[in-house]
């Protein structure tokens, strides 16, 4: 069992924790490349290179905001839906 971030016991087998720690790997993930991409073209940095951090760090956030969805909205979803 794990706690979840509204103070919920969860087992760590859930399908939402399950999605909240593939969310976050990816997340990690996303902030490994942009940390590369930019130790490694810190000096000269081509437009292609700037626009794709642009995206990766609007995937970040886009991910932030569907953790929060999934530990806010599903369970106000689920408690109408039953």
């Amino acid at each position: 069992m794990t706690k979840s971030l509204r103070g919920k016991m969860i087992s760590k087998s859930d399908p939402l924790m399950e999605s909240y720690g593939c969310i976050d790997e990816l997340n990690c993930a996303i902030g490994i490349v942009l940390s590369e991409i930019s130790t490694a073209f810190k000096s000269s940095m081509s437009k292609r290179q700037r626009e794709l951090i642009r995206i990766l760090n609007r995937i970040q956030r886009e991910l932030l905001e569907v953790g929060y969805d999934l530990e806010v909205l599903v369970p106000i979803i689920s408690k109408v839906s039953t």
